[in-house]
């Protein structure tokens, strides 16, 4: 189970060195920017939210997670 004060999820690199590197997301940071991008495309049960990268991809988390939060479908190509 959660616990405050826990990531949410950890996006790893290797960056330019080589060295892998783990960033922390937290819940509210991702909260906010769920609703933000929720009220700033008005994305609601009617719309739909485009995925155009792999799920193994962070920013295609976004996406899956922006049109579950929203009730929108997901589209992926």
């Amino acid at each position: 189970l959660y616990q405050p004060g826990q990531p949410l999820y950890l996006i790893y690199t290797s960056g330019s060195t080589g060295a892998p590197k783990g960033v922390a997301i937290c819940p509210q940071a991702f909260y906010r920017l769920l609703t933000d991008h929720q009220q700033r495309f008005a994305l609601d049960s009617a719309a739909s939210v485009l995925s155009p990268m792999t799920l193994a991809f962070d920013a295609g988390h976004m996406a899956a997670m922006l049109a579950l939060y929203s009730g929108s479908s997901l589209r992926l190509s």
